[in-house]
């Protein structure tokens, strides 16, 4: 009921017109109450007409009697007031606490006086007068999911590279604003669904189902647009129409695929088809609605693994199993399912979120069909009648075979009718037989004789367990050994691989070997006619370096890896020893030693300039003896650039000698 509705300003009452039962082309009588005074009526408005004046009054209730007159079913309904202002409700009148009720008995029973015949106008203008005193029941729940999109925020081109840099960054930006969307969900604790279209670099679109109302969503995530993404929040209304039926539901399985494309398949018991279908941007509870008409969900199948988050809210809706694969499912298997319904059963599977959900539910079938196969066979060689889903949704549900008929037999004698109907428990028949006590007997027979047939069974079922547990352990046995021998064969042939693997690396150190031998036999030969020279080799001019040379260094070459690294220790101690020179690769990048070195009269020459040959190794360094030649021309230079500037200096005293004299 609708208690508020009645301090509210204006209430429409809407009906349709005769004639106008396609919704396309129907027209309407409506009338409008402010206040409850009659301010607008109209008896051939068009729909399109009826939410123009809607959003012109914002009538707190549009009052109807049928929802379908305005709408051909509850999903096109649910769009229809997504249309309508937010403060306007779309009420059911004609629901009430006591069930769906005649108008003519509402009225009646809300004291409002009827005269003459009933047009559609006068309709409309009951409807409206009985919404506002507070009758009926709101069709929508307003606010109860809330959809969040991220999309792009304009369309790409086709462009060569640019586009395709374009597309990368789009999609890195949506993934960036999907991600800072769940992580302000998350802190706020609410209830939402994510599905998303993931591509190379990012996402193609992302949509939360939130089950809140959209008030409280805006305190976590606001509509606009970051950079390529653009956020919107849209309100989704659920419908109910009619209530829940008495009816036990038939029990189902259910395949589900998720996605921005939710695929869904409904199998009978049977493996059946019943419904299979895909929705595009459907929330949890369109499914379990959509579910609820079908029937009693007992098993949800998925082909993902992990299990996703709507099988698993699903599954605790219904208190049905779960089902998923041990393994992944190729697409050819899945493939070869839809083909193999689409031959039986004449339907068409008419995309890859149906095939999936499809495939994953007969998976689910498959994997019980030898059970309820099982079962069907006992009950037809029992020859007890009872309702064979309700045997089969027990076992499903984890009851043994026998328990599960027992239970069926017990439900069906519970139903049975009494025999002595109409007779007391001392009456007896004209030939004097007690007919209550032969009643009884033949119930107690009956029972016993089910009794002994599910112990037949029973038994049966033992030996054939005990003939399968011998199966498996002779193939278990068998496929033990083989399995050692697999093992021990891998393991020679991993050993035989290490193997060559070392004879090749020893080969390899071998060969290097046997060629420094023979540079060394050749360097030793040059060595012994003079060809070659060998010097020492240290790393940098530190007097460790050189203390750790065992040959004198008089009138020795030393080559240094590094120049520019020297101490004065060990350049005093090079002149001490009298060395005849530094020899070093390239020129340093600092001439700070190559000035002490000429300053303590030791020649210095760099390999790359003086353009002899020559090899180093670990200790030393091979080169011709014409570096010799390189190294007294260095000396001679020196010995001219020394000379050259006593020269200067005795010039220069002379000079200032000069100007001393002439200042006397």
């Amino acid at each position: 009921m609708i208690e508020d509705l009645k301090n509210k300003e204006c209430v429409m009452g809407v009906d349709i017109n005769p004639g106008g039962h396609s919704t396309s082309r129907a027209t309407y009588s409506l009338v409008i109450l402010c206040h409850g005074k009659l301010v607008y009526k109209n008896d051939q408005a068009s729909l399109e007409r009826t939410l123009r004046l809607a959003w012109e009054y914002r009538p707190k209730a549009i009052a109807v009697d049928n929802p379908l007159e305005l709408a051909e079913n509850a999903r096109v309904l649910a769009k229809l007031v997504e249309i309508l202002p937010e403060e306007t409700e779309l009420v059911w009148v004609n629901e009430t606490d006591e069930g769906v009720l005649k108008l003519k008995a509402l009225a009646s029973k809300e004291d409002v006086k009827l005269q003459g015949r009933r047009s559609p106008l006068k309709t409309a203008y009951l409807l409206a007068l009985l919404a506002g005193s507070g009758v009926g029941t709101p069709i929508v729940k307003r606010e109860e999911v809330t959809r969040i999109i991220v999309r792009r925020t304009r369309l790409t081109r086709k462009g060569g590279m640019s586009a395709n840099r374009f597309k990368r960054r789009t999609r890195a930006s949506l993934l960036r604003v999907t991600r800072t969307i769940k992580q302000a969900l998350d802190s706020k604790g609410l209830d939402y669904e994510l599905t998303y279209k993931s591509s190379s670099g990012g996402l193609e679109g992302a949509i939360f189902v939130v089950y809140a109302p959209r008030e409280v969503v805006r305190e976590a995530v606001k509509p606009h647009s970051y950079g390529d993404a653009r956020v919107v929040i849209k309100t989704t209304y659920r419908v109910e129409l009619s209530r829940q039926s008495e009816k036990e539901p038939r029990p189902v399985i259910v395949g589900i695929d998720p996605g921005l494309n939710t695929g869904i398949a409904v199998l009978g018991l049977d493996g059946t088809p019943i419904s299979i279908v895909t929705r595009r941007s459907v929330d949890r509870m369109e499914i379990i609605n959509y579910l609820r008409e079908i029937g009693k969900p007992i098993i949800i199948a998925t082909d993902s693994t992990p299990v996703p988050g709507l099988a698993k809210k699903l599954s605790a809706v219904f208190n049905a199993r779960i089902f998923t694969p041990e393994k992944q499912v190729p697409v050819e298997e899945k493939k070869h399912i839809a083909s193999l319904y689409a031959e039986r059963f004449n339907i068409r599977v008419l995309d890859s979120h149906s095939r999936d959900a499809l495939a994953a539910a007969y998976l689910a079938f498959r994997d019980l069909s030898s059970k309820l196969a099982e079962l069907e066979e006992r009950l037809e060689r029992m020859g007890v009648s009872v309702p064979i889903d309700r045997v089969k949704k027990l076992v499903i549900e984890g009851m043994s075979v026998s328990d599960a008929i027992e239970a069926a037999i017990r439900e069906e004698l519970n139903g049975l009718p009494k025999l002595s109907q109409g007779l007391t428990q001392t009456q007896t028949s004209a030939t004097g037989i007690n007919v209550e006590r032969l009643r009884k007997k033949i119930e107690r027979l009956k029972w016993e004789n089910a009794q002994l047939l599910i112990k037949l069974e029973e038994y049966r079922e033992r030996v054939a367990a005990l003939e399968r547990q011998l199966q498996e352990v002779c193939s278990k046995l068998k496929s033990n050994i083989e399995e050692s021998v697999r093992r021990e064969l891998a393991a020679l042939k991993d050993n035989i691989r290490k193997l060559e693997l070392l004879v090749r690396e020893k080969e390899s150190v071998i060969s290097k070997l046997r060629e420094e031998n023979s540079t060394l036999k050749t360097l030793l030969r040059g060595a012994s006619v003079n060809r070659l020279v060998v010097i020492p080799r240290v790393p940098a001019l530190t007097k460790s370096n050189l203390n750790k040379l065992t040959a004198r260094l008089e009138g020795v070459l030393v080559y240094v890896d590094n120049i520019d690294a020297y101490q004065m220790e060990a350049i005093e101690l090079l002149k001490q020893e009298k060395c005849y020179g530094v020899l070093y690769p390239h020129a340093p990048g600092d001439t700070g030693a190559i000035s002490v070195l000429k300053e303590h009269a030791i020649p210095a020459v760099s390999l790359s300039e003086a353009k002899v040959p020559y090899r180093v190794f670990e200790e030393f360094v091979v080169i011709e003896p014409s570096i010799k030649k390189v190294v007294d021309e260095r000396r001679r230079e020196m010995l001219r650039e020394s000379n050259l500037r006593e020269k200067m200096k005795l010039y220069k005293l002379f000079e200032e000698y000069k100007m001393r004299w002439k200042t006397i």
